[in-house]
């Protein structure tokens, strides 16, 4: 357990250092338009917030205020980090540095060359967005992506991280819908036989604010009360950098609601002493009254607060792909 998540089990909102969780939305914008997602159409799921690319200079400000020690870097809040030119310089950047540098992505620009930089670069996790391994389910749910061509840069990718004696952690994500739900055990046994382990995510409908076509199902059930709120941990675990530069309270943040300030106008550990803190209180004393918090209801999925109904679920899970 790290120190921040100790911090928010005793519910201590005074806490001075950053946490060892940054996530930095390198770019806000997709090249696909998955109907589970807000980012496609942004202006209207995100409050009018249009594509946008984070600079290389307004992520070396970031960088260079949370390097006193080494830290969990991940480039992407929501969007596809690779449709940002210097997604290989932001690798570097942060690797040089010493921080452990991950992100997640479609694959679908990943090519070879692109591929070998970012593993030279020091990239220390990769994680695909991969859901069904059928083509047809595949491309029904990541609408504009090529099967063929985004299995292919995945399974390059991981070849050349061996040949290149890459370090870098290569795992696949699929989002378990009723589309992919009858297909698990399969999903399972395809990734186990190309030696790359999968994850399944329940489908989301980024708490309450996007509508899911129906043929994805319902979101997953929502297991707290409304009477007994508990606080996010994200508040206390995790610090979250829009590709604009400013501070977001978490992904469900990313209407940017909290009009929290730019990393250029405050150094980060001010708002996070200040503005953040403020929030940290007000879920600490149950007394939300600022938005995006006030009407989110993510934290009753979330799996800390509830552990003896998400263990269900792994196992239900487990049971479904012939785990033990």
């Amino acid at each position: 357990m790290t120190r921040h998540q100790k911090y928010f089990n005793q519910r201590r909102c005074d806490i001075g250092e950053l946490p060892d969780t940054i996530l930095v939305e390198s770019y806000m914008g997709c090249n696909l338009r998955c109907e589970m997602c807000p980012v496609p159409d942004s202006r209207k799921n995100m409050n009018g917030r249009s594509y946008s690319c984070m600079s290389l200079e307004t992520y070396k400000v970031i960088i260079d205020q949370v390097s006193e020690r080494h830290r969990s870097i991940t480039l992407n809040q929501l969007g596809e980090p690779l449709l940002n030119p210097e997604i290989v310089n932001f690798v570097a950047y942060a690797a040089s540095r010493g921080h452990h540098v991950g992100l997640t992505t479609n694959a679908t620009k990943l090519d070879a060359d692109l591929a070998e930089r970012l593993i030279l670069a020091g990239l220390a996790e990769i994680i695909f967005s991969f859901d069904g391994c059928a083509k047809e389910t595949y491309e029904k749910i990541r609408v504009g992506a090529n099967y063929d061509q985004v299995l292919a840069n995945i399974l390059e990718f991981s070849r050349l991280n061996k040949v290149l004696n890459g370090r870098c952690n290569v795992r696949v994500d699929c989002i378990v819908s009723d589309l992919t739900f009858p297909d698990l055990e399969q999903i399972e046994s395809f990734w186990s036989q190309r030696n790359i382990p999968v994850s399944f995510i329940p489908i989301d409908d980024w708490a309450g604010k996007l509508p899911l076509p129906e043929r994805f199902g319902i979101r997953r059930s929502l297991t707290g009360s409304k009477s007994h709120r508990y606080p996010c941990h994200f508040l206390w675990t995790a610090l979250v950098l829009s590709a604009e530069g400013n501070v977001v309270f978490c992904c469900h943040d990313y209407q940017l609601l909290s009009k929290l300030p730019s990393v250029h106008e405050k150094p980060l550990r001010e708002i996070w002493n200040a503005q953040v803190r403020n929030m940290r209180e007000q879920h600490a004393q149950r007394a939300i009254t600022g938005e995006p918090c006030r009407s989110c209801d993510a934290w009753m999925t979330m799996p800390e607060f509830y552990p003896t109904r998400f263990d269900r679920l792994k196992a239900k899970m487990r049971s479904l792909i012939g785990r033990k």
